[in-house]
């Protein structure tokens, strides 16, 4: 019985197909994004970069993102008038 391939698989000739690239971003997590790409664009030949190289920018900014900031509210006490 032949396995069936996974995207990952369709990643080859793409920069760095390592589980985790050089940049620190997971290969998986990009061929996964770039696939839906390529695919929302109505799968267009040639020009695999264009969508690996897309999904590794949304993959990093959503990386880098600032987590909610936690604030804390100051405690105001209120004294009853003397």
């Amino acid at each position: 019985m032949a396995k069936q391939r996974t995207v990952a698989a369709s990643n080859r000739g793409l920069p760095n197909s390592s589980p985790e690239n050089s940049n620190g971003l997971d290969s998986e997590q990009i061929a996964t994004l770039a696939y839906q790409l390529w695919h929302a664009r109505g799968c267009p030949q040639g020009s695999p970069e264009i969508d690996w190289l897309e999904a590794e920018k949304q993959i990093r900014a959503r990386l880098e993102e600032p987590a909610e900031p936690q604030v804390s509210e100051p405690i105001l006490v209120r004294r009853s008038g003397a």
